[in-house]
């Protein structure tokens, strides 16, 4: 009786700790962000698709999108499924559209999020790494990717 309930229990960590590797794997570890490499080698393997979301995003000004999220009337239900599927194509956990930019969210933690941004106008300020920064008194900090893209680091709130 005591063998089987050690087995028992000690399947069920091994199957908690699994589970939490493989979700950390697709959506981020809550203890850490992915670094600036990491997101800026899959926004170049992806670059054509990144550009796209961008433009299927822009056309819904003000409105946050999440994968998950109904129909929301806003756009035709074919371009709404569109953005859907590039979200889980590209692990993009939020999109914010707003006038001449676009954030797209990939690692959400806490305190603060880490993912892509596309503006039309270059930031004031920009940062030559994200990896291990705070977002600053600003609310976020960018990194320079090239044509009008950055990293982007910001306060989760």
């Amino acid at each position: 009786m005591k063998r089987k309930l050690v087995v028992g229990w000690g399947v069920i960590i091994v199957a908690t700790i699994l589970v939490t590797l493989v979700l950390a794997q697709y959506w981020g570890a809550p203890w850490t962000l992915p670094s600036d490499a990491n997101l800026e080698r899959d926004f170049r393997s992806h670059r054509a698709q990144f550009d796209s979301l961008v433009t299927l995003a822009s056309s819904i000004r003000g409105h946050s999108i999440r994968p998950g999220d109904p129909e929301s009337g806003l756009t035709t239900p074919e371009r709404w499924n569109e953005i859907q599927r590039r979200m889980l194509e590209l692990k993009i956990a939020g999109i914010w559209p707003d006038s001449g930019r676009v954030i797209l969210d990939r690692a959400v933690h806490a305190a603060v999020i880490k993912g892509y941004c596309w503006t039309a106008k270059p930031p004031q300020s920009l940062a030559v790494s994200l990896d291990g920064a705070s977002p600053g008194t600003q609310g976020e900090r960018l990194r320079v990717i090239g044509d009008g893209w950055y990293l982007i680091l910001r306060e989760n709130n």
